[in-house]
């Protein structure tokens, strides 16, 4: 099979366009390994040739038409939501459809690919540590670059199937942001963070984890955010609350949000949280509408280690 031969994208251009700017639809690209930053046609970036193709046993198989056809499935939907900048509109079908979309999203990119070859690596050099012998391990066997490729495309329908559920189930609202203070967008978008539940000894970034606040931005303007539900009941529960005692809080335009009627603007110091997700995220590549990376070059002076992409660490 001829991988070269066929130009895959594992972030959509429908998705990208909507953070390209000017007659000719370019966006502003920052590549962390090397810190420069360039402007460039959708069409050329979060993409490689055959990406999604691979031999298995001799036989070529592809997740391209899987793919493309959970995109299609999403187009309009994703664009009904840019074009009125509300959920409201948007049926039990469309919603599901996002949500396989973002799913996919989640598992697809470069960076993921990576990390499952760098957890198998992990797992190798901890067995060889301990004086054992990775081969001879049950139920672990020792991947090469091309198995890396094949396993993590042929987990990626199963993992869409069970993880979709929890992205319907969460609690859906639109962030906004002016465009000075424009959203970024990475290879690698689809980030998450836990505000409320913190540990120091293990990670909470996980789609079905209590508080977990997962976001993909739509364009540089607009944000997608979903919560865990537990989340929006404190919300709820606190702006009730406030009105019985009297207390001048007001969660009000959150509510409006959750309820699918319009945005939730943002301010600047929120966005830029947004957007160092974002940074952190990416496998190499930010995207930009704007060109203003000052954010991403800041990170990568007082944190040098994001110029590659995140890992798993055995603790």
């Amino acid at each position: 099979m001829d991988k070269a031969g066929t130009h895959q994208h594992y972030v959509p251009q429908f998705v990208l366009r909507g953070f390209a700017s000017g007659r000719s639809k370019q966006l502003y690209v920052f590549d962390k390994a090397n810190g420069k930053s360039f402007k460039t046609a959708v069409r050329n970036v979060a993409s490689e040739g055959g990406f999604y193709d691979v031999e298995i046993g001799g036989v070529p198989h592809s997740l391209d038409p899987f793919v493309s056809k959970l995109e299609e499935h999403a187009k309009d939907p994703i664009r009904k939501v840019l074009s009125t900048r509300s959920l409201r509109g948007l049926s039990v079908e469309e919603r599901a459809s996002i949500a396989v979309f973002v799913t996919i999203q989640l598992l697809r990119t470069n960076a993921q690919r990576r990390q499952f070859k760098h957890m198998n690596d992990m797992f190798r050099d901890a067995i060889i540590q301990r004086g054992g012998d990775p081969h001879s391990v049950e139920n672990f066997e020792v991947l090469d670059e091309e198995e890396a490729r094949a396993a993590h495309l042929q987990l990626i329908p199963g993992l869409v199937r069970d993880l979709s559920p929890h992205f319907v189930d969460k609690s859906w609202l639109l962030y906004s942001t002016p465009q000075k203070h424009a959203f970024y967008i990475s290879d690698n978008p689809v980030t998450m963070y836990n505000t409320v539940n913190q540990d120091p000894h293990r990670g909470t970034a996980g789609v079905a984890v209590p508080g977990i606040e997962i976001y993909f931005p739509l364009s540089g303007t607009l944000c997608l955010g979903f919560l865990c539900p537990s989340l929006e009941a404190w919300i709820r529960d606190g702006q009730s609350r406030a009105d019985r005692l009297g207390v001048p809080l007001s969660l009000r335009d959150f509510i409006t949000a959750l309820d699918g009627n319009g945005t939730l603007g943002l301010p600047p110091e929120s966005v830029m949280h947004q957007n160092s997700l974002q940074v952190i995220n990416a496998e190499q590549y930010i995207f930009s509408s704007n060109g203003d990376f000052a954010l991403v070059r800041d990170m990568l002076r007082t944190n040098p280690e994001l110029r590659s992409g995140p890992r798993y660490r055995m603790a």
